[in-house]
């Protein structure tokens, strides 16, 4: 497979069989990645910058379809966490009920939230009188650090949404079925909207960062590991995910983070593009028991036990929906960058052996979720089950497709 001047070409030498494709390509219109199941053996031409929408790229600056709300940014703290949590949903978008056990007894799924009989005390929340305290006593980012993240802001202007991604080379065939998505939902979705598309390079080749210039249409970025200390160089344990988001959030009205396995499935995002600018933020739901995805040094720079979780589902942190304010800032995101740095937090010793959750045994500890984790514990602690208001139904919006590669469909080779 070849990438040049905006297009996939797979190359076979079976004639007949591309003669007859091509005739049914001509007939149909078939032009998207999703149909490469049935091109394994034919010659299709996937063009990822396609004339259908060239008119969605003339993005305006002016929205009139998002209500701007006003976000007073010297209220207090205290106040803007009171409003958030009882702030009633916006938009028609379901409302995801919290369901759990009674108790963790024997023969229940062992990803199924329950209450821990055994387990004493709960999670330590926090409320509007102890805010302040819990945000001054995570880890103190060194100012050397926060600089690095406030230059990779720099000479970037303001948008009212931001999707944001990341890749690697291990992870680039995933992004162009991603990139193929992008274009294909995201770009009519936001049409009216000014909206701006950024691609972090995580470590492509020198090959894939220029095929994916020519393809993406987005801005790509280096992301900055240089600056940063060299234990958050492990790719694996997505302390570059907070650091971006800190990084765009703050030159963004809302940010869409997007991980290169999600797939957006609604051209119509304005009911959730709403619901973050109403709720601050907004994840899915994971069918999985949170309080057994935790490393034990995690828990101890909390000040929690694992046991505490047991009651809660997992959001997922491939797709996040955030709002730019200084409670989202200050509250969430600050400390979800606090616990990037923190040697014993995010990326403690020895979670590298920690990748693999075994589903079918109730154990705590069994495995690490690196950012997810770190971010799950900051909004149950935040929010309990206030957490209903901020979630999507899973697939409304978006799906996760990991491992869905171009080369899982056609054998191919990028040049």
């Amino acid at each position: 497979m070849k990438l040049c001047k905006g297009t996939v070409q797979i190359k076979t030498n079976h004639l007949l069989i591309f003669a007859v494709c091509m005739i049914v390509w001509q007939l149909l219109h078939i032009l998207s990645c999703g149909r490469l199941r049935g091109a394994v053996t034919s010659k299709v031409v996937i063009d990822l910058r396609g004339s259908d929408h060239q008119n969605a790229l003339k993005f305006i600056q002016d929205n009139t379809d998002i209500a701007d709300e006003t976000v007073d940014e010297e209220e207090s703290l205290e106040k803007m966490y009171i409003e958030r949590l009882t702030k009633e949903r916006k938009t028609d978008i379901p409302e995801v009920k919290v369901t759990r056990a009674s108790s963790c007894r024997k023969g229940l799924n062992p990803e199924y939230p329950c209450i821990d009989t055994n387990c004493a005390g709960q999670v330590h929340t926090v409320n509007h009188t102890n805010l302040k305290e819990f945000i001054e006593s995570q880890y103190h980012v060194p100012e050397v650090y926060l600089d690095a993240i406030s230059n990779m802001r720099k000479r970037t202007r303001h948008h009212k949404v931001v999707l944001v991604s990341a890749t690697s080379d291990n992870h680039f065939m995933e992004s162009l079925v991603f990139l193929k998505n992008v274009q294909e939902v995201m770009f009519p979705a936001m049409a009216n909207i000014d909206f701006h598309f950024v691609m972090y390079d995580l470590g492509m080749t020198s090959e894939q960062r220029r095929n994916m210039e020519n393809l993406c249409q987005c801005e790509v970025r280096d992301f900055p590991f240089e600056s940063f200390p060299k234990r958050l160089q492990r790719l694996k344990c997505y302390t570059w995910k907070p650091i971006i988001i800190s990084a765009n959030l703050p030159v963004s009205d809302i940010l869409l983070w997007a991980d290169a396995s999600t797939r957006f499935t609604n051209s119509n995002m304005m009911p959730l593009l709403k619901q973050i600018q109403s709720s601050g933020v907004i994840m899915a739901k994971i069918l999985r028991a949170l309080g057994q995805h935790f490393a034990p040094s995690i828990m101890e720079y909390y000040g929690e036990r694992s046991c505490h979780f047991s009651p809660y589902w997992e959001f997922e942190a491939n797709f996040i929906g955030l709002a730019n304010d200084r409670f989202v800032r200050e509250a969430i995101i600050g400390p979800w960058l606090s616990c990037a740095f923190a040697p014993d937090c995010m990326c403690p010793d020895g979670s590298h052996k920690m990748l693999k959750c075994n589903v079918k045994v109730r154990e705590y500890n069994k495995c690490h979720r690196f950012d997810q984790s770190s971010l799950n514990i900051i909004l149950i602690k935040l929010f309990q089950d206030n957490m209903q208001k901020m979630t999507m139904p899973k697939s409304l919006f978006h799906e996760i497709k990991r491992g869905d590669r171009l080369d899982k469909y056609v054998d191919v080779k990028v040049t």
